[in-house]
């Protein structure tokens, strides 16, 4: 007889996944090679090692979660793709990042993935994490009763109304 073996050379590969910025998530789907065929294996947040056929790729999806929207989303900006190597890990961290609409081209310092950047357009933004506007602001009041102005600084005006009348008209800029 004529029996022939194939052998193939694996790696371990160390998974699991993280979210930051809170949700509940389907959990992502790592795809690898495991002796010569295709597989599948849903991750965990607990680090779980596999074998993977050395050299070969891996890659895990969907990126973004899918839960994700327009305005909301859940994505990992490393981690969900490589070869398979001594040592090997693959453990991406899922950001929760909400949509920034900036229609008025103000200029916006935010956080997404981590990494601070400044955007005069819309963006996304890390969960849990402060931006900064640099902006002028701008409040119209029209006087529709006697009235006189008493104070004006640096980031306020100051109007006395001399009746019940409502106030929506002077214009005053603070820079």
């Amino acid at each position: 007889t004529n029996d022939s073996q194939t052998y193939y050379y694996q790696q371990r590969l160390s998974v699991s996944y993280t979210v930051s910025g809170g949700g509940t998530v389907t959990a992502p789907t790592l795809t690898r090679t495991v002796l010569g065929a295709s597989g599948t294996t849903t991750l965990t947040t607990t680090a779980t090692d596999l074998w993977v056929d050395g050299g070969t790729t891996w890659s895990i999806s969907p990126n973004p979660l899918t839960e994700s929207t327009s305005s909301e989303r859940w994505v990992a900006s490393t981690g969900t793709s490589g070869t398979a190597s001594a040592g090997g890990t693959a453990n991406p961290t899922y950001r929760r990042q909400y949509l920034l609409t900036n229609p008025n081209a103000l200029s916006v310092t935010r956080t997404n993935n981590g990494t601070s950047a400044t955007i005069t357009g819309n963006g996304f933004v890390d969960a849990s994490t402060d931006i900064t506007v640099a902006a002028t602001y701008s409040q119209t009041w029209t006087i529709t009763a006697a009235s006189w102005i008493y104070d004006v600084t640096a980031s306020s005006i100051g109007i006395q109304i001399l009746g019940d009348q409502a106030v929506s008209g002077i214009t005053y800029n603070t820079n």
